[in-house]
């Protein structure tokens, strides 16, 4: 029986590494890809402000 070594879309890659399914190569290099870091930044705070002066706030 033949098997057909295809490469993974990278969306699936991400997310079996994110999950710890697949494992990190440690070598530069290893499968072609850079590694890959997911940095998760939080929204902006936007206080309330009033349009004009004297306007109440809504809450």
């Amino acid at each position: 029986m033949q098997t057909i070594e295809q490469e993974l879309p990278i969306e699936l890659e991400c997310w079996l590494l994110r999950h710890g399914i697949l494992e990190v190569d440690k070598s530069p290099g290893g499968d072609g890809h850079a590694p890959i870091y997911m940095i998760e930044e939080e929204p902006p705070f936007e206080a309330w402000k009033p349009s004009y002066e004297g306007e109440e706030p809504p809450f």
